[in-house]
C-alpha cells in the first residue's frame, strides 16, 4: 500500500503512526500536487493500492482514469472538531483588545481622510473588530517589546510587497499577451516550520495579493498555493516573500524558509 502525503511534515507523522501500530506502507511526498503528478508518483512505485487525502484539489476519478489497475481509497474526512484540534477561540485580555483596537483604528484612518466623520466611523469599526475578532486574532498576548519592532519591520516589508505585486502584474500581463499563452497551472506546498497562525495568515494573504499565485488551504505548518505559470512557481520556490514575512515576525535572527513543490 502506498500513502501519498502533501508535505514532508505530514509524511513524518504518518510514518510515526505506522511505526507505533506496526503497519507497513510506502509513504511518498508528492513532487507535484496534480492528477498527473500523483499518477507519476504511483506509477513509478508500481503500487496496487493507494490511500489519498479527501481534500485533493481534483476529483479522484481523474486518478482512476489514468491508472485503472490501481485501487484508490479515499481517507474519511475528520468528523467534528472534538477536543484534539486547536482551539479557535482563546481567552483574551487587555493587551489583545488594546492592540487590535489600535491596529484597526489606525488602518481605518490610513485608508480614509483626516475628518471627524472618518474618526467617528473608525472608532465604531475598531470597537466592532475588538468585539468580534479579539479572541481569534492573537495566538499569545502581544507585548511592546515584540510588537513595536514588528511594526517597524512591517513598514519595511510593505514597499517590498508592493514591488512584488507590481512585478508579478507585469510578468502575468506578458504571459497573457503572449500568443503561445504559456499557462501551466499547478499546486505547490510552502513549508513554514514553527510559524504561528498570524504569520501564516500574513504570508498566505501576501501570496494571494501577488498575481499568479493563490493560497487555497493551510495544512498544519504549510500553505497549499495554486500557481498559474512556471515563473510564478520559481518565484515561490525562491522563497523571497516567505523570508520577508518571517523577517517581519522574527527579525534577522531567523528569516529562512523552505518551499517544496507539490
Amino acid at each position: 500500500m502506498t500513502i501519498l502525503c502533501p508535505s514532508s511534515t505530514v509524511a513524518a507523522r504518518v510514518e510515526d503512526v505506522l511505526d507505533r501500530r506496526g503497519g507497513r506502507a510506502s509513504v511518498q511526498v508528492l513532487d507535484r500536487f496534480s492528477a498527473a503528478g500523483v499518477a507519476d508518483a504511483v506509477g513509478s512505485g508500481r503500487a496496487e493500492r493507494v490511500v489519498v487525502d479527501p481534500h485533493l484539489p481534483f476529483p479522484v476519478s481523474q486518478l482512476r482514469s489514468r491508472l485503472p489497475d490501481v485501487e484508490f481509497r479515499v481517507l474519511p474526512a475528520a468528523a467534528g472538531s472534538g477536543s484534539d484540534g486547536p482551539r479557535l477561540r482563546r481567552p483574551t485580555g487587555r493587551a489583545e483588545r488594546a492592540t487590535l483596537f489600535a491596529l484597526s483604528f489606525g488602518f481605518y484612518l490610513l485608508l480614509g481622510e483626516p475628518s471627524a466623520y472618518d474618526v467617528a466611523t473608525g472608532l465604531v469599526t475598531a470597537v466592532v473588530a475588538v468585539l468580534v475578532l479579539s479572541r481569534v486574532t492573537f495566538s499569545r498576548p502581544p507585548t511592546p517589546g515584540r510588537t513595536l519592532p514588528r511594526i517597524g519591520r512591517a513598514a519595511l516589508f510593505f514597499p517590498y510587497l508592493v514591488w512584488k505585486i507590481v512585478a508579478a502584474n507585469v510578468a502575468l500581463a506578458a504571459v497573457l499577451l503572449d500568443p503561445r499563452l504559456p499557462i501551466d497551472p499547478s499546486f505547490e506546498a510552502l513549508e513554514r516550520e514553527a510559524a504561528d497562525e498570524l504569520e501564516l495568515a500574513v504570508l498566505g494573504n501576501s501570496i494571494t495579493l501577488t498575481p499568479g499565485t493563490l493560497t487555497v488551504e493551510v495544512r498544519g505548518s504549510s500553505l497549499l498555493v495554486h500557481t498559474l505559470t512556471e515563473a510564478s512557481r520559481d518565484e515561490l520556490r525562491a522563497g523571497g516573500l516567505a523570508r520577508a514575512v518571517r523577517y517581519v515576525f522574527h527579525g534577522r535572527r531567523d528569516s529562512t524558509g523552505e518551499v517544496r513543490p507539490e
